[in-house]
């Protein structure tokens, strides 16, 4: 594979030796899929999926080790787009839909929430859609948020509670004075 096609990361410094060896580049726990020497203070790495922010960039050429700090980060996520679904019965319950991206390239850690409101379950779909059923609640133009691998994207006044429905009033009427019932 091509370490020059997108998904790249070149990495700079010196003493990356005068020929090819046997190099290998690492963002924070994770391997690169592929290191190609360029030149003694060059080498071009194709990235592997990860997330978070502020990882060390570590290239090994032959028996030498150089490490960088908090030199790169993946993109947050980033919410687009919210459907919400309504089901109505003897509870009504609201099924979120989002779509974005950078949500991870497997299921790994995440949560919804509507408001200050932590939903009662939710699902990573692929790195650009979830899915998750919101809690009771209560309010309107309420802000959505979905936290992937610590990172967060949220959106504000995308999601309402239906109002309540009165569907009987018992008795139909009252003294006038209201307090003799």
């Amino acid at each position: 594979a091509d370490p020059a096609a997108s998904h790249s990361l070149t990495i700079y410094g010196t003493n990356f030796g005068t020929s090819v060896n046997s190099e290998e580049s690492r963002l924070g726990q994770s391997s690169c899929a592929a290191t190609s020497w360029s030149s003694d203070c060059q080498v071009v790495s194709r990235i592997s999926n990860g997330f978070g922010v502020a990882h060390k960039a570590v290239l090994t050429a032959g028996l030498q080790r150089g490490s960088s700090l908090k030199v790169f980060s993946f993109d947050s996520p980033s919410l687009d787009f919210i459907q919400v679904q309504t089901t109505t019965g003897e509870r009504t319950e609201y099924e979120v839909f989002g779509t974005g991206q950078n949500y991870g390239a497997t299921s790994q850690t995440m949560a919804v929430r509507v408001g200050s409101s932590a939903c009662e379950r939710s699902s990573w779909s692929s790195d650009t859609s979830a899915s998750a059923r919101a809690a009771d609640g209560v309010g309107a133009s309420l802000g959505v948020s979905i936290t992937s691998m610590q990172l967060i994207a949220s959106a504000s006044s995308l999601f309402d509670y239906s109002l309540g429905q009165v569907t009987a009033v018992l008795p139909t009427n009252s003294p006038t004075n209201g307090n003799d019932l």
